[in-house]
């Protein structure tokens, strides 16, 4: 999700924590629809299929994009859905893919609203809970001068 660059070496003031921030509260309550949108366009699912639930283990797919960027796409009930880079990936190309998925988002967001479709459950394990918490830890962290590593590291076995 983030890790300090040069150009964004502290995450409270980076324009990525604002475009993150900017997803998580687009997707809230409509995960299922963007879930299945991004599900469909790398052919893991049926191209009928309008919404899938949020799992409940952590699933992970591996994305390249139109501009040859990799990174790797994660949902869980937990967490939502997000993205990771490469701790080599420059700000700007990871901060261009975010804004690509913001404007997803804002389109599946739009659709949702204009035809009326049921949202998601709302309840207390809702991922924009996740990071609601996950930025308050990380902002007053910061605020106490210690550094953030990264955010939402990815370990592979």
């Amino acid at each position: 999700m983030w890790a300090p660059s040069e150009q964004e070496p502290f995450f409270t003031p980076s324009v990525a924590r604002e475009l993150i921030a900017r997803c998580y509260q687009a997707m809230n309550r409509i995960e299922t629809y963007v879930l299945a949108l991004l599900l469909r366009q790398l052919g893991y699912i049926e191209p009928d299929v309008a919404r899938i639930q949020l799992p409940e283990q952590l699933a992970e797919f591996p994305v390249t994009d139109g501009h040859g960027v990799n990174f790797l796409l994660t949902a869980s009930r937990e967490k939502g859905i997000r993205l990771h880079f490469d701790q080599t990936i420059s700000a700007r190309e990871r901060n261009e893919v975010l804004v690509g998925f913001l404007t997803l988002v804002e389109s599946v967001q739009q659709i949702v609203s204009e035809r009326k479709l049921a949202q998601d459950t709302a309840d207390a394990e809702m991922p924009i809970n996740w990071w609601y918490a996950i930025d308050q830890t990380l902002t007053a962290v910061e605020g106490n001068g210690e550094p953030v590593k990264a955010l939402g590291k990815v370990l592979f076995e």
